[in-house]
């Protein structure tokens, strides 16, 4: 068993860090791959300290994918693997020393499954642990995956926190493919899952660090309001076309069809009240946009007055 790790590298703020979390796996039998999407650092001086171990590789891409292809870019590193079980991190994340090993383990025990899900972590810039996310059912069917990821405020995950047979993945058309990627992790664990369920790591696996280089702004708003409508209509395909003749499975699937409009419409005012909190001449831009978005201008104004409160 071999895994590859995909590191698309931007940022050099951590990135040193990431790559030696990799290094120092308790499991050897591993590749890594780092990216440079043309940053302006140099990241290739970084990956030079690392390249004398073999199991390193240092790849500069032709141009800049940048953040609203981002998957393109996952999807670019992942046909360079050779792993039989792949992870896409970030470049200020880290993985925990017995991460590859803990993963090892799960898939020995669930040889069927092709998405495993690694108890994660959330670290601030100087590595320290702000929060433990919730533990998670050691198996569970794609229908738990999207239920309790939209339950109350929703799980949190990251696309760091997913590890995919490589094949299978390949043969799901590799990451999904949205603006910003966002919302593209949650939907490529739900297409793997939605074959044999998803297995999950009762230990910590992987930790997200949340950190002021992770920026928003009113361009990315766009983007993300473009990618949620497109996440709608994926799942309103994938939960209507899914036939479960399980009782519980059933009932999951209904209570989602009556959570979905109500689970868009609450991430759609976030990103709207963020952007006004930026930008309150974006107001008028909502307005506009208030129909294909399924909101009022009632709504919208309420996100612009709690911004300017």
């Amino acid at each position: 068993m071999k895994f590859s790790i995909i590191i698309p590298a931007y940022k050099i703020n951590y990135l040193k860090e990431a790559v030696e979390s990799v290094i120092c796996q308790s499991f050897k039998d591993f590749e890594l791959l780092i990216f440079d999407d043309c940053s302006p650092h140099d990241i290739k001086s970084l990956a030079s300290e690392y390249l004398a171990d073999k199991r390193v590789k240092y790849f500069r891409n032709k141009s800049n994918y940048g953040a609203e292809h981002l998957a393109d870019n996952w999807n670019n590193a992942l046909s360079y693997c050779k792993g039989d079980y792949v992870i896409c991190m970030g470049d200020d994340d880290r993985l925990t020393p017995n991460s590859l090993e803990i993963y090892a383990g799960l898939i020995n025990k669930y040889p069927e499954i092709t998405v495993f899900h690694g108890q994660t972590e959330v670290i601030d810039e100087n590595g320290h642990v702000t929060e433990y996310l919730e533990p998670r059912f050691e198996k569970e069917s794609v229908w738990q995956l999207i239920y309790y990821r939209w339950a109350g405020l929703g799980r949190q995950q990251f696309v760091g926190d997913f590890c995919y047979n490589r094949e299978a993945l390949i043969k799901d058309g590799g990451f999904y493919n949205l603006p910003l990627a966002w919302g593209s992790d949650d939907i490529t664990a739900c297409i793997a899952a939605s074959k044999n369920g998803i297995a999950n790591s009762q230990d910590i696996c992987f930790q997200y660090r949340k950190n002021r280089h992770t920026i928003s702004n009113s361009a990315n708003a766009d983007l993300k309001i473009k990618a949620l409508l497109l996440q709608r209509k994926w799942y309103e395909d994938f939960i209507a076309r899914q036939n479960q003749t399980i009782e519980i499975e059933s009932t999951m699937r209904y209570l989602l069809l009556q959570q979905l409009p109500q689970h868009f419409e609450f991430h759609n005012k976030i990103i709207i009240y963020d952007d006004l909190k930026i930008n309150k001449c974006r107001l008028f831009h909502w307005l506009s946009q208030q129909r294909s978005l399924s909101l009022t201008k009632l709504q919208i104004l309420k996100q612009f007055i709690k911004a300017i409160s």
